[in-house]
């Protein structure tokens, strides 16, 4: 885990534009305390105390270069104002052209922003678990985040295919029943500071703003992760879609087998195969007899040493990256995972989970062999995602 939030980490949240700093080229802001990024969703600031006459914008290209003579940045004002950095002069742009959506979260005036949800501290690493199941560039941008849930206490990644929850996590918070009960943390942020981890603390600041169909609520969500502050806007939606249903309907399924770790190797070695073949990424978990097997096709095909008490037979299609992401991120603080299954040969969806993470990975029909993304599979994933994403 990175345990220190440094200026190239800055980097990758300006990117390769200035807009959200108000320049034409991308810049970090430097007031003598903080150097702070910035974009169109959030502003991460580090401690940098240097002495500077003034806060100003430096360009991300004028520092890569520097960084390149020495990893230590040096800097070094001059009588006319300029500023040289390890020696060499650099352009300075004013702040002052930053827009009001930058500074105002930079800022966050108590006069105008007031405490949403108090500060509690959770564990980072945590967002990994769920971050699979995220969707990513979606049409409905509201799946393309985290969705922390503070009527339940879970985290959330959701994509329509499946469903990743962290229960436990987040204090349960009564906020207003006119509004959302949560936030939904933007993927890249989500990403960040799950690549931080340890102990994080985390509140929300919230604003109400006059909008043409009237009162709006604006959230921030606050973060202190390692060395470094967070300031990141919520994906703005009315809602979220309740997955509460998906998650209730299939974490009772009949069949209960619990994987060992022998069992979990199998499994995985058969998903591995699958994914691996583009046109067929699939596995198939059969029951019998109390009995278990996987396969990929009827090339690759292991029995697993799990059994299961609940009599009938069962057999499900599942996608074997899925599959696999799920039983990873179940693994993650423990070797033993449970999976449950319905009677029949369509049923709706896999249940993965161990101790307080839950995953629902849903079903598919198998596609005749070599026709790659079939008509029979398209229209499972389509009547799939509502169930999960409506």
């Amino acid at each position: 885990m990175k345990n220190a939030v440094t200026l190239k980490h800055l980097f990758k949240v300006v990117g390769k534009k200035g807009p959200a700093m108000g320049s034409e080229e991308a810049c970090i802001y430097f007031d003598g305390r903080h150097a702070v990024g910035a974009n169109a969703e959030a502003t991460v600031s580090i401690d940098c105390p240097l002495q500077i006459c003034k806060p100003t914008l430096i360009p991300v290209s004028e520092l890569k270069t520097a960084l390149i003579a020495n990893p230590e940045l040096h800097f070094e004002p001059e009588a006319d104002g300029g500023l040289r950095i390890n020696g060499v002069r650099v352009c300075q742009h004013s702040p002052d052209s930053m827009p009001d959506e930058t500074r105002e979260i930079l800022d966050l005036d108590k006069q105008v922003w007031h405490v949403a949800v108090r500060p509690f501290r959770m564990d980072g690493s945590r967002y990994a678990q769920v971050l699979t199941a995220m969707g990513v560039k979606d049409v409905r941008f509201y799946l393309n985040g985290l969705y922390l849930d503070f009527a339940t206490g879970a985290i959330v990644g959701l994509d329509g295919k499946r469903l990743h929850i962290v229960e436990d996590v987040l204090p349960c918070v009564a906020l207003p029943p006119e509004r959302k009960q949560g936030v939904i943390l933007p993927g890249a942020m989500a990403r960040m500071l799950a690549d931080l981890g340890g102990v994080q603390e985390v509140f929300v600041m919230e604003r109400t703003v006059q909008g043409p169909k009237g009162t709006l609520w604006q959230r921030v969500i606050c973060v202190g992760a390692a060395n470094a502050k967070f300031r990141i806007r919520e994906i703005a939606s009315d809602t979220f879609p309740n997955y509460r249903d998906a998650f209730d309907r299939n974490k009772t399924l009949p069949i209960n087998v619990v994987l060992d770790a022998a069992s979990i190797q199998h499994l995985l070695a058969v998903a591995g195969i699958a994914q691996t073949n583009g046109n067929h990424p699939y596995v198939t978990i059969e029951g019998s007899a109390r009995h278990i097997s996987v396969r990929h096709q009827e090339r690759v095909i292991r029995e697993l040493p799990a059994r299961y008490q609940e009599g009938g037979s069962f057999e499900v299609h599942a996608n074997g990256a899925y599959l696999t992401d799920a039983i990873r991120a179940a693994q993650r603080f423990g070797s033993t995972v449970r999976m449950r299954f319905e009677h029949g040969d369509e049923p709706r969806g896999i249940y993965v989970g161990a101790q307080d993470f839950h995953s629902i990975v849903m079903a598919c029909k198998e596609p005749e062999e070599g026709a790659g993304d079939s008509q029979s599979a398209t229209d499972a994933v389509s009547e799939s995602a509502p169930a999960l994403a409506s």
